[in-house]
């Protein structure tokens, strides 16, 4: 049994464990919510909700007993909204729930009394289930019940004691080693963020406050080691930036409404300020990685990147950086309309691209010139399809994308050239920058290429090139031992999976085997130890449930019913109710959610604990967070 609080691993069980607590979660409300509607008594409603969070709490504490910690933390999660629910409609029952307890303008003692309950079973379930995840249901409420027993719930009150609190969660999530304070600190970034957006969100000065905030949050995020912050941090920069190329494009627009000419012409700032928004990105995200002797030697191997801050704002900055060139080369394109300007500029953006990805690799930093090195791939195959249709060369049938839908209709040897020139360009880059990334362009690509090879397009055998293909990539990717072997799974999974919607997507019997398929997808997740596999799984078992359940567009997400109505004109409209039993959806996403549950815990296997977790202690040597060569 867990003895402190412990940290869930990311791997295909606690993912089906994760998804399937919350599925039942969902079918607990859609029944609680069913059965007010047939059991119109309040006293009734408690009791219903009562046993709903029995059941729940008697599940978490059996898993408890029987050591499995994290199936008993998520429905100890589970229980406590519940709870929650249980303690309103009994609030209601005894006639307490009032006008003054749905305006939060107005004080009630019996409003802070639930969300007293609230937070003391939330506090409680998570000290004796040493589950984190608790902590994002305590942690709101916490804010919450503060905010409303000191402020009349709007205006500038609300907003000081939201920061007031939320920076007492930084300090709090600063000083604890626990692996819950990652809610705190989620919940501290949303607190303090907020207010200075309701302050701050009018003139230019005000989204200069914004943009030195984000810097703060920043700083604010290599200080705790926590990437939520970085993650508001970039928020408010694209906001910022939002702000004044809106801005600019209403100042633009008032000026062309008098002096006439195209609009387009004078957005050349647009690119700009997109591309310059990833190059900060990209420097702060470099900033957090120090330099320690010889640590930004070239990387000899291919590295998988860790998730940190500053990771996440390289990551994020470089790809901002492929929207801005993606955007700039979009503009050029309007103003000069011969395909060898359009090939010139396009060229300078390959040069300054790879120019940049080659000094950042040669300086050590490796994860900033993978980046910039994965942007340049699809800069060079943009820079082909221009050379291309410069000298006269149509890759891409138009006409064929018309009339069947797919410009691989009719075979192109230019089209196989660009194919083999793309992947030629992403293996000698992989390569030489041993950047996992960039494995992603070479699975697709490969795919379109053999696709195009073989087949024209469209049909049955183009189904059947890419399922063969699907499969390919999952025995090479659980064959080779490199960190880019991800990208060929989660590819081959789609490939795999759109065959499977192509082909089983109508009947019943079409479903059975989307249902048998998707257990398959399960074992191999386990198979290959990887999770995306188990993603795949489980959007294939939601399609199945709602297709037996009978839920379409239609119908309602609570009830499952549809109205289907006649009339009108001067005749009387009269509608029925169409789609499956009231209580079917409730019933269903229910199951799903304990068969999902039962997936995870096949993949626990009992050794001293059943879940693998990382125990987190003060004693504990520090670990590297962060390649060798980065």
């Amino acid at each position: 049994m867990v003895k402190v609080e412990t940290k869930p691993v990311w791997n295909s069980s606690s993912f089906l464990i994760y998804a399937g607590g919350l599925t039942v979660l969902g079918g607990a409300m859609l029944a609680l919510t069913y059965l007010s509607t047939q059991f119109l008594g309040a006293g009734q409603g408690t009791a219903w909700s009562l046993l709903v969070f029995v059941i729940l709490s008697a599940i978490a504490r059996g898993f408890r007993r029987a050591d499995r910690w994290l199936v008993a933390g998520i429905f100890a999660f589970t229980s406590v909204l519940a709870w929650g629910f249980f303690v309103a409609v009994t609030l209601k029952w005894w006639g307490w729930e009032n006008q003054r307890f749905h305006d939060v303008t107005v004080w009630s003692w019996t409003r802070l009394l639930l969300e007293v309950l609230i937070l003391f079973a939330a506090t409680v379930t998570r000290w004796r289930f040493k589950f984190p995840f608790i902590r994002l249901i305590s942690a709101p409420v916490g804010a919450l019940f503060v905010i409303d027993l000191v402020t009349k719930g709007h205006g500038n009150p609300v907003a000081v004691v939201a920061l007031l609190v939320g920076l007492g969660y930084l300090a709090v999530g600063k000083i604890s080693d626990k692996p819950s304070t990652f809610w705190l600190h989620l919940s501290a970034g949303f607190l303090v963020g907020a207010p200075i957006l309701y302050w701050c969100h009018k003139s230019t000065f005000d989204f200069a406050v914004v943009a030195f905030m984000s810097l703060v949050y920043v700083v604010w995020a290599y200080w705790t080691k926590r990437s939520s912050w970085a993650v508001f941090g970039t928020i408010g920069f694209f906001t910022t930036a939002t702000y004044f190329v809106v801005k600019a494009v209403e100042g633009t627009v008032r000026s062309r409404a008098y002096g006439g000419g195209s609009i387009v012409s004078d957005l050349w700032y647009v690119p700009l300020a997109i591309g310059l928004l990833g190059f900060w990105l990209v420097l702060l995200g470099m900033l957090g990685r120090r330099k320690k002797r010889d640590r930004h030697a070239p990387v000899k191997t291919e590295t998988k990147p860790v998730w940190n801050s500053s990771s996440f704002l390289v990551y994020t900055g470089g790809l901002t950086v492929l929207l801005g060139s993606s955007v700039g080369l979009a503009y050029l394109g309007s103003q000069y309309h011969g395909n060898g300007a359009r090939t010139g500029w396009t060229l300078l953006f390959l040069v300054v691209i790879y120019g940049i990805a080659h000094a950042l690799r040669l300086r050590g930093r490796w994860l900033a010139a993978g980046i910039f090195a994965f942007v340049s791939v699809l800069v060079w195959a943009t820079l082909v399809l221009l050379t291309m249709r410069w000298i006269g060369w149509h890759p891409f049938n138009l006409f064929g994308l018309y009339v069947y839908a797919s410009p691989l209709s009719t075979w192109s040897w230019s089209r196989m050239l660009f194919w083999v020139l793309t992947l030629a360009a992403a293996w000698y880059d992989r390569r030489v920058f041993k950047f996992p990334f960039i494995r992603l362009i070479s699975a697709v690509v490969f795919w379109l290429f053999v696709v195009d090879l073989l087949t024209s397009g469209h049909g049955n055998w183009l189904a059947v090139v890419t399922l063969l293909t699907g499969l390919a990539y999952l025995l090479v990717g659980n064959v080779i031992d490199k960190p880019s072997a991800f990208w060929l799974h989660l590819v081959g999974g789609a490939l795999i999976s759109g065959v499977l919607i192509h082909w089983f997507k109508v009947t019943d019997a079409d479903f059975a085997v989307i249902s048998i398929f998707a257990v398959l997808y399960v074992l191999v997740a386990y198979w290959t130890k990887r999770s995306s596999w188990a993603v795949y799984a489980t959007i294939g078992f939601f399609a199945a449930t709602e297709h037996y359940i009978g839920l379409s567009p239609g119908h309602s997400p609570l009830t499952g019913i549809s109205q289907m109505c006649t009339g009108g004109s001067g005749i009387p409209t009269t509608c029925t109710s169409v789609g499956p039993s009231p209580w079917a959806p409730a019933l269903a996403f229910g199951l799903l959610g304990f068969w999902l549950v039962g997936l995870g815990m096949l993949g626990k296997r009992r050794k001293h604990h059943h879940d693998a977790a990382v125990v987190v202690t003060p004693l504990a040597p520090p670990v590297a967070t962060e390649p060798l060569a980065e």
